[in-house]
C-alpha cells in the first residue's frame, strides 16, 4: 500500500472515529437527561411523602392537643375532611 492510500485510509479512520464519538456523546447526552429527569421525579414523590408525612403529624398534634373540630383542623391546614376523620379515628 502507497503513502497515499495510507493517508486516505487515517483520515477515513479519523472521520469514523469523529462520527463514533459524537454518537457516543448524543447517547451520553440523552442517558444523563433520563437519569436527571428518573432522580428529579424521585425527589419529588419523596418531598411530596415528606410533606404528607408532616400533615399527618400537624392533624395528630392538632387532633391531640387542641378542642378544635375536625372541620376546623382541616381548615387550618389544608388536609381534606376526610383525612382529618381517618387520622383521628386512628388516635
Amino acid at each position: 500500500m502507497g503513502i497515499i492510500e495510507q493517508v486516505a485510509e487515517m483520515r477515513a479512520e479519523e472521520k469514523a472515529v469523529k462520527i463514533a464519538e459524537k454518537i457516543a456523546g448524543e447517547m451520553a447526552e440523552k442517558i444523563a437527561g433520563k437519569m436527571a429527569e428518573k432522580m428529579a421525579e424521585k425527589i419529588a414523590e419523596e418531598m411530596a411523602k415528606k410533606m404528607a408525612e408532616e400533615r399527618e403529624a400537624i392533624v395528630k398534634r392538632l387532633l391531640t392537643n387542641t378542642e378544635f373540630s375536625p372541620e376546623k383542623i382541616a381548615s387550618l391546614t389544608g388536609v381534606p375532611l376526610a383525612s382529618v376523620e381517618k387520622i383521628r379515628t386512628g388516635c
